[in-house]
């Protein structure tokens, strides 16, 4: 029972103890360095990792910043550049202050969960699901990213099994070349549909040449214009590649990708073998 007990008080410390302890860990950074450079006792250091204490709502900002300042301090050659990644910074001062923001945020997160909830910790169920999309992002914005260059965002999404209100917003993204682009403040949004993400998959694997394709929807299993280009483009120049389309009426119709996209133009028009890439 204790063990169990010990279990679910790990896996359910909140944010900002869990952002605490992720920093140190990147940085290296032990619990008594950080305690004798904030001149604190060591067991507070463990209770704000632990989850056990949060930082005093009095001194909470004076202790943040000098939180940021020592594992900035505490980085070296080899540490530094994957601190600069994670947060898309220039610099260490620019890391500094992002640090502080994302701690801070985090501790307010948490002390504003207390206040509503009386918990430190969310409900597992948070009603996401029941969100808008528009709501979703609103709700997911994080004080954080003020100090990022940017964000890329990639969504890969079945068209015909979205809402209608959002396939029409799609469909009125009809400028861009590849992935269509929400843009929001702050945010790079790519959405790849389907059949897209499939072959992208594919070629993470390894693979580079299509030897037959399902396209499953609830309407029609006819790949659309943009996915057509990016299914010949890993077809090795064969237009008799099979493309299965199918519906949830079960509705089969047997295609090829040539029958689908006539004067294709892809890297063998250029003279390249997709194979080597």
């Amino acid at each position: 029972m204790s063990v169990h007990h010990a279990r679910k008080n790990m896996k359910d410390k909140n944010r900002f103890s869990v952002l605490l302890k992720h920093l140190t860990s990147m940085a290296n950074l032990k619990n008594y360095a950080l305690a004798k450079s904030l001149q604190y006792d060591e067991s507070y250091i463990s209770k704000w990792i632990s989850g056990k204490l949060l930082p005093s709502d009095k001194n909470h900002e004076l202790i943040l910043q000098a939180i940021s300042e020592c594992i900035v301090q505490s980085l070296t050659p080899e540490t530094i550049p994957v601190f600069l990644k994670e947060y898309q910074v220039r610099d260490t001062t620019d890391l500094q202050a992002a640090l502080y923001e994302h701690l801070e945020s985090e501790y307010n997160y948490v002390k504003e969960l207390q206040t509503s909830t009386g918990s430190e910790v969310a409900s597992k169920i948070f009603y996401y699901p029941e969100l808008t999309l528009d709501q979703f992002i609103f709700k997911m914005k994080h004080p954080s990213l003020r100090k990022v260059d940017s964000v890329n965002c990639h969504a890969m999404v079945d068209i015909l099994n979205i809402d209608t209100n959002y396939q029409m917003l799609i469909a009125e993204m009809n400028g861009l070349h590849n992935d269509r682009k929400l843009v929001l403040p702050g945010v790079h949004f790519s959405l790849m549909l389907a059949e897209r993400n499939a072959v992208m998959n594919m070629a993470m694997h390894g693979e580079r040449v299509i030897e037959a394709l399902v396209c499953y929807g609830p309407y029609s299993g006819v790949p659309c214009a943009e996915c057509r280009q990016v299914i010949w483009e890993f077809c090795d120049n064969n237009p008799n590649v099979r493309i299965i389309g199918a519906t949830t009426e079960g509705e089969i119709e047997l295609m090829t990708i040539g029958e689908i996209y006539p004067y294709a133009y892809g890297p063998a028009t250029k003279g390249i073998d997709c194979k080597k890439y």
